[in-house]
């Protein structure tokens, strides 16, 4: 009976470690968005984009970078607490599967559901972050190549 409730604490702990690292992950993305989104303020203060403004476009780079490099390790962190649960409640006999069989239950009504409504199944959310770091990645080479280009535009076109 202790082995069982050891299996059960391990299937708990990694259920909740996996939930933990997942709100750090949106917390962190969440916070690059804001920062970026200052910067961006920063950027159009004086409504014009100059070669001053591509420092804090390389810092917007720089930025979703760390928030890639950020969500992938806690999607492997996530995946690997996932993981670890599935393996313990394969591994456990019947008591586990009755302490979480509202989980069992839950699992084969989504499973209908998706079958049904297909178009709603839900998207993978490691996808979702390194998609949302990429276009902040994107968002700031665009603000460079920009400030370039305005750059450019006056160097040769002074009077306009």
């Amino acid at each position: 009976m202790s082995e069982e409730i050891s299996y059960r604490d391990v299937y708990i702990d990694n259920r909740e470690h996996a939930r933990h690292h997942e709100s750090q992950r949106t917390t962190m993305s969440n916070l690059i968005l804001i920062i970026t989104a200052g910067v961006s303020g920063i950027i159009s203060l004086d409504r014009s984009l100059t070669l001053i403004d591509i420092p804090l476009s390389l810092f917007i780079i720089v930025l979703g970078f760390f928030g890639l490099v950020f969500s992938m390790k806690y999607g492997f962190r996530i995946s690997y607490h996932l993981s670890v649960s599935r393996k313990v409640l394969e591994r456990s006999s019947g008591e586990v599967y009755r302490a979480v069989d509202g989980f069992q239950r839950r699992a084969e009504v989504e499973s209908d559901y998706q079958d049904r409504f297909s178009w709603v199944v839900r998207p993978n959310n490691t996808k979702y972050w390194l998609g949302l770091h990429g276009f902040v990645i994107l968002y700031g080479v665009f603000l460079c190549v920009l400030c370039v280009v305005s750059f450019m535009n006056r160097m040769f076109n002074p009077i306009g």
